[in-house]
């Protein structure tokens, strides 16, 4: 349990909540409705834009229907959710988990960093691994070997 004020910070392999996941969705390329709105769905599994709407004006925040119409298309014409015709209008689900998501956001931001710092990235993700405790770093080396085992030698490499 995390004390009121501090933030969980989630271990390796932890499944993501979609509680509080708001912040790691922005930071993942999508802005606070969208990710709003992609976490009800995650939670509901499907909705239509009326049920999605009452979603978000329960927690805390005035939205127009117009403008989750809006958001959800983008979302839909993104691949991020499939829909159904539902009467006149359309029922929505999320194409990919939240897990899925996220995995496949960290893969673009850390290739972006790489590509755009090379070396210069990869000496501070150096540094903030020896930071870590020692049971997080075996943790870590244990998902690498396995990630690697998995998908056979990186870069040639036997």
């Amino acid at each position: 349990m995390v004390a009121k004020g501090q933030r969980h910070e989630p271990q390796i392999g932890e499944q993501p909540s979609t509680q509080g996941a708001q912040g790691s969705l922005a930071s993942a390329g999508l802005g606070p409705l969208e990710a709003r709105i992609l976490g009800i769905l995650w939670l509901r599994e499907s909705a239509t834009v009326p049920d999605i709407v009452v979603d978000v004006r329960d927690g805390g925040h005035r939205v127009a229907y117009t403008t989750v119409q809006t958001v959800v298309s983008r979302l839909h014409r993104r691949g991020l959710l499939g829909r159904a015709a539902e009467g006149r209008s359309h029922r929505y689900r999320p194409l990919v988990s939240q897990a899925e998501f996220l995995s496949h956001a960290s893969d673009a931001a850390v290739a972006t960093v790489l590509e755009r710092f090379g070396p210069s990235a990869l000496r501070h993700f150096a540094l903030r691994v020896a930071d870590l405790d020692p049971d997080t770093r075996r943790e870590l080396i244990d998902l690498a070997t396995a990630e690697r085992s998995a998908h056979g030698a990186l870069d040639g490499e036997s």
